[in-house]
């Protein structure tokens, strides 16, 4: 990208903050990963029509200014983090699936814990 990119906020450690965006991501995925069909159907269409749209005004983009490619891929990261919080709402409003993996549920409740995950499970 010629024109930088946005502010991603704190570059992600090995505990979660709502400030940075990969925590922000990380959030989506840990909480989809608890019944993965049911969850991502719950958004999944909305996020591929989002970035079907990204990319095709993104292209249209291309013979404009600098500073207008710029206000664009910011307004596509604005627009992009309010979807995330949106599909994280639906995510856990779908049920957790309880897995008979006893161990991968061992695991990843031990990773979530370690990384102070905020807890939004139903």
């Amino acid at each position: 990208m010629d024109t930088g990119l946005p502010d991603f906020g704190p570059d992600p450690a090995g505990t979660y903050d709502p400030e940075s965006l990969f925590w922000s991501h990380e959030r989506l995925h840990r909480a989809t990963l608890q019944n993965y069909e049911e969850r991502i159907a719950a958004y999944k269409s909305d996020r591929d029509a989002l970035e079907a749209e990204f990319i095709e005004s993104a292209l249209k983009m291309r013979n404009k200014s600098a500073r207008e490619r710029g206000k664009y891929s910011a307004d596509c990261f604005a627009n992009a983090a309010a979807a995330e919080v949106e599909w994280l709402k639906r995510a856990e409003s779908t049920p957790v699936r309880s897995n008979s993996a006893l161990l991968y549920n061992i695991a990843w409740n031990k990773f979530n814990r370690e990384a102070r995950m905020p807890d939004h499970q139903n």
